[in-house]
């Protein structure tokens, strides 16, 4: 399983050549086997030789080296050897490092520390300590950047004040910081003791584990003098958004490798298991009962408020860890947090939000070349959603087929899903009551029943609207050949051939598009959900015989196509794009379908598994619901659709030991289930 680790590197490890040397490479272990990597160092003993070969006397207030301005660049000279050191020695185990500071794309910008004191007469005073600093705001797009491109970011622990000025920062302090704001999974402190002991000078009073209230409770007792800042750094990192965080014996590369790599708790762990004074924000529960109390009650909500996410992970409000198998429906293929969407996100928000599209915009040029191409298709409109791509689709098809003389209906299938408009509605056949007179002109046939559509083919059917794995429906895949010949039946008569793709497209079949799979190239594709992997952006497409039949003023929108919407949908294809991913998309989703597969032998619940790549859909012998409920309790997140099928849509990057994680979540489900029946 991919995770995010921050490394505080101190300690005999930083002055011990040969200790040195193996903890290098343990780290460069850890990011070799996919895990994102960041070290944070200082550099005590350097800096004190260099500030003794300048004849700068040293003075500690505090535990802090006081920093005159005039000592402040032979700091700084100490911390680059240091930084330039540990940078090349990752790269003699085959690792890219980088190395850098705080100061770095304005990473960390520093506040200038005053600290007070109380003299003999009983007064505070601020003490000066010259160009000592703590962390102030934090900017991550410079290392999630270098994660996301493979690197291991090597951070030395300076900084800058908003006056350019540099400043030197306590290296436990600004670890525990980019922690948080890197929202790493797990955050370790290296020392050189096993951890954090109840009575420093005795070993055998090892602390396993301590959540941020005990923590607290021990400082000027068991957490003393240099222990002091490493806790606080723990404790700044799982407060601010860090999964978990350690202290760990920095002398044993065995126990940084069994932390990492093994999964076994060495050393002192941190975790919010306390709420008191927890900068965290509301619990679970009291953002549910807001919630009932404020929000239209149309959806039966799960009784869970997420709060953060990472990958293939996340974490509701009360810390608490979940596999999300469900992609917010198919829109997280890239997963949580992916660094080059969040990056692109940031950057465009800080240039242009919108503009309205009488204006033409550098994203959405860039991204409806890119998109065209491809995807095979001739013209794009951008819209807010996938009901939208469908409205637009069908608008699109209408007014063409008014030019060719033709009549407005369209035709779809059977468990078909394209929306929750009033149209939507019609061309999914929900008659609803209260819902007044339905759009007309939608007619249905059953799913991959060729005969079917040939008999409602006349001139009076502008398109035939389908989804070539239908999604809500149960996770039906479309007949290649049905397919095909609906293609040849579209060119005889002149009826269009429209894909709904909003949940099948970005990837998640195995192919950038399901319509590769098949080979068969529709008139107009509609697009949504993944293409901006959670910003709220969606397309239809069409060739260039098909798109000529729109006029200015047939269509538009406000927020459609705007920057930062496209900005989103430009990151997204650069990863989907970059050489080789699909193809490990391909070979998960292979994986994940033999999982699927021994589930079916082993469990008499399960009826049948169907799909393509990484959207799954596992028809049971009773209703979903309640293996969905058993899921979420067991940290889970998946969906029940067409009553009996649990519908699975992981997040594209989930990697192997995500996919053992959800198949083995599965089959206790269902054995629970079977227990309790």
């Amino acid at each position: 399983m991919q995770r995010r680790i921050l490394i505080k590197y101190g300690g005999n490890a930083m002055t011990d050549p040969d200790l040195q040397r193996q903890v290098v490479g343990t780290i460069a272990e850890m990011a070799q086997s996919g895990n994102e990597v960041v070290v944070v160092h200082g550099g005590g003993p350097f800096i004190q030789e260099e500030l003794d070969r300048a004849g700068i006397p040293s003075e500690f207030v505090e535990g802090l080296r006081r920093t005159p301005p005039e000592a402040m660049p032979h700091v700084s000279t100490a911390l680059m050897r240091v930084n330039g050191s540990l940078a090349g020695l990752f790269g003699t185990f085959g690792s890219r490092a980088v190395g850098l500071t705080g100061r770095d794309a304005r990473t960390i910008t520093a506040h200038t520390h005053r600290p007070v004191t109380t003299t003999p007469d009983g007064d505070e005073q601020e003490v000066d300590l010259g160009l000592v600093g703590d962390v102030g705001e934090v900017d991550t797009t410079l290392l999630e950047t270098l994660l996301g491109q493979g690197h291991i970011p090597v951070v030395a622990c300076i900084a800058t004040d908003a006056q350019g000025r540099d400043h030197n920062i306590n290296a436990d302090s600004m670890a525990g910081h980019l922690a948080g704001a890197l929202q790493v999974d797990l955050f370790l402190v290296l020392t050189d003791v096993d951890g954090l002991r109840r009575d420093p000078k005795d070993p055998s009073t090892l602390i396993d584990h301590l959540d941020q209230e005990q923590a607290r409770a021990l400082f000027g007792s068991s957490i003393q003098g240099g222990m002091i800042p490493k806790v606080e750094a723990c404790l700044t990192a799982i407060e601010h958004g860090a999964g978990e965080a350690a202290i760990i014996n920095g002398t044993r590369p065995d126990a940084i490798r069994s932390r990492t790599l093994g999964g076994r708790s060495e050393g002192t762990t941190f975790s919010l298991t306390s709420r008191n004074n927890v900068p965290m924000g509301p619990s679970s529960s009291e953002l549910i009962e807001r919630d009932v109390k404020s929000y239209v009650p149309t959806f039966a909500r799960l009784p869970v408020a997420f709060d953060r996410g990472r990958g293939a992970w996340l974490w509701d409000a009360d810390g608490r860890r979940y596999l999300d198998a469900l992609s917010g429906i198919a829109v997280t293929n890239l997963g949580h947090a992916h660094p080059g969407v969040t990056q692109r996100i940031r950057e465009q928000a800080g240039r242009l939000l919108h503009i309205s599209n009488f204006f033409v915009s550098r994203p959405q040029v860039e991204l409806s070349e890119r998109l065209t191409r491809a995807a095979g298709m001739d013209r794009v409109f951008f819209t807010n959603s996938g009901t939208e791509s469908f409205e637009g689709g069908v608008k699109l098809a209408r007014k063409r087929a008014a030019a060719l003389g033709r009549g407005p209906v369209i035709v779809t299938m059977e468990r078909c899903f394209h929306g929750r408009t009033m149209a939507a509605m019609a061309a999914g056949g929900k008659q609803q009551p209260w819902a007044g007179p339905m759009p007309g002109g939608f007619v249905q046939v059953p799913f991959n029943d060729l005969e079917a559509v040939e008999r409602m083919l006349t001139d009076e059917v502008a398109a035939i609207v389908l989804e070539p794995v239908q999604g809500e429906g149960g996770v039906h895949v479309s007949d290649p050949a049905h397919l095909r010949a609906l293609r040849e039946l579209c060119d005889r008569t002149g009826c269009l051939l429209v894909f709904d793709e909003i949940q099948t497209g970005m990837g998640r079949t195995g192919r950038l598009f399901a319509k590769d799979h098949f080979e068969v190239r529709p008139d107009i594709l509609l697009l949504a959900k993944a293409l901006g992997n959670g910003m709220p952006v969606g397309a239809f497409l069409a060739t260039e015989a098909v798109a000529g039949a729109i006029a200015p003023g047939d269509h538009g929108t406000t927020f459609g196509g705007n920057p930062l919407a496209c900005a989103a949908g430009l990151a997204v294809l650069d990863q989907l794009e970059e050489p080789g991913f699909m193809d490990e998309v391909r070979r998960r989703s292979d994986l994940f379908e033999e999982g699927l597969e021994s589930l079916r032998q082993e469990h008499e619940m399960v009826h049948e598994v169907r799909g393509l790549g990484l959207m799954r859909g596992v028809e049971l012998t009773s209703e979903a619901k309640p293996v969905v409920k058993q899921l979420l309790s067991d940290g889970v997140v998946a969906n029940a659709t067409a009553g009996n099928v649990l519908r699975l849509l992981p997040p594209l990057i989930i990697d192997d030991t995500g996919i053992d994680h959800l198949i083995t979540a599965i089959g206790q489900a269902l054995t629970k289930l079977k227990d309790k029946s």
